[in-house]
């Protein structure tokens, strides 16, 4: 018999059909460790940095929004920032939070999904590339 390698079979899949179950089981445990192997070597657990865990105020100012805003999208539209941590308290990735602003400063402000701001009627891309565009609170007992 010839040696059974991973080599071999590939190159000729019908040398399979010589050899016993046994040893052919073993060979797919084999191949199975060196996929899990190469799997984590591709990963690169080096390179991986720790996530920080945000509390609401935080991830506000992350966001560029206020605070009362960011808790009314907290279970809509920012789900996906959020970290269950197993209370009622929310907590944001600060990765995921990177994440989210690197995809949408690329979507224009006239899309048709603004992105909220806090700000009624502007958009959060384009109240962090316009600050003309938020518009000011006039004092008390005057009109805009």
């Amino acid at each position: 018999m010839t040696e059974l390698s991973l080599d071999a079979i590939v190159a000729d899949p019908e040398l399979v059909t010589a050899f016993p179950r046994a040893r052919l089981l073993a060979l797919i445990l084999k191949a199975q460790a060196i996929q899990t192997i190469c799997a984590s070597a591709m990963v690169g657990d080096d390179e991986a940095v720790p996530d920080e865990v945000l509390d609401a105020r935080a991830a506000a100012v992350a966001l560029g929004m206020i605070r009362g805003a960011l808790y009314k999208l907290a279970y809509t539209t920012l789900k996906d920032l959020c970290v269950d941590n197993g209370t009622r308290s929310l907590r944001f990735s600060r990765a995921r939070i990177k994440e989210y602003l690197r995809r949408d400063v690329r979507r224009d402000a006239g899309s048709a999904a603004p992105i909220a701001s806090g700000v009624r009627g502007v958009s959060r891309v384009r109240a962090l590339t316009e600050p003309s565009a938020v518009p000011s609170r006039a004092p008390r007992g005057e009109s805009r």
